[in-house]
């Protein structure tokens, strides 16, 4: 089979912005990161001149002017993820519409392409734990839970306690991160809680989603701080941090590699 032409995939979150390019369901094998508050249409072009794309898939969460500037640099066809991507996966929704495009990708990677049941976990700027399952014989978005992501966690201490300096976390924060939970500074003790207080955080979620399904779920991890919760602890079947390009490709009709 000959080389399709080159699908340029953009995942567009609060904290930074991730640009891939895909061919014949391949996607990589480079990763090109901007920070999505330095994100405008020069710097953009800068950083994609040299790939060569015939459309793109956009997937962004940020505010309305970062997806203007993405759109105002692509000089192809571009296609945005949204509730009206996956209508039949949302039909259990009350409003599909308010409902994140990255969850939206999510639930469409694991649609296609994981055992059902099956949650993602997307460890970002927001912790989202999306659940699909098969519902009257086919698959479904069945809902899920919204958390605060680790820095959410760190900066929220800081800012609402006047006596509490900054978190200083880790970058990148290594795997098995445990700081220790009787700590004897300050600083530390900070640290402790919100390190420690994250994983327990997402172990108790996926403890709870799990009784409620009242059956075993495929878990896939995915996003930035995959590696802090990535432990015997906690029951994961797959790291997957391109499951949201994954889908994004799924939802557009594209072919795309399995990730099991």
């Amino acid at each position: 089979m000959s080389d399709s032409p080159s699908i340029l995939l953009i995942d567009n979150s609060n904290t930074r912005t991730k640009f891939a390019l895909a061919r014949n369901g391949v996607i990589g094998p480079e990763i090109r990161l901007l920070p999505t508050k330095e994100v405008d249409t020069n710097r953009v072009r800068v950083l994609l001149e040299d790939w060569n794309f015939s459309e793109a898939i956009l997937c962004s969460v940020a505010d309305a002017e970062k997806r203007l500037a993405l759109r105002a640099s692509i000089p192809c066809p571009l296609h945005e993820v949204n509730a009206s991507s996956a209508p039949e996966l949302l039909r259990l929704f009350h409003e599909p519409e308010k409902v994140g495009a990255d969850r939206i990708a999510n639930a469409a990677a694991l649609a296609a392409l994981a055992p059902l049941p099956a949650i993602a976990v997307d460890l970002g700027t927001a912790c989202t734990f999306d659940v699909v399952g098969l519902h009257q014989g086919t698959p479904a978005f069945l809902g899920g839970t919204i958390a605060p992501g680790m820095t959410a966690l760190s900066q929220a201490l800081c800012e609402r306690a006047a006596m509490l300096p900054p978190v200083q976390l880790p970058s990148p924060c290594p795997a098995h991160l445990k700081p220790n939970p009787v700590a004897r500074n300050t600083q530390d003790a900070m640290l402790s809680g919100v390190v420690n207080g994250y994983k327990g955080l997402v172990q108790y979620i996926l403890r709870d989603i799990s009784l409620k399904m009242g059956c075993p779920l495929f878990v896939v991890l995915t996003g930035g701080d995959t590696s802090l919760v990535e432990s015997n602890e906690i029951k994961v079947d797959k790291v997957d941090n391109l499951l949201t390009m994954k889908g994004m490709l799924v939802l557009h009709g594209k072919q795309t590699n399995v990730f099991l």
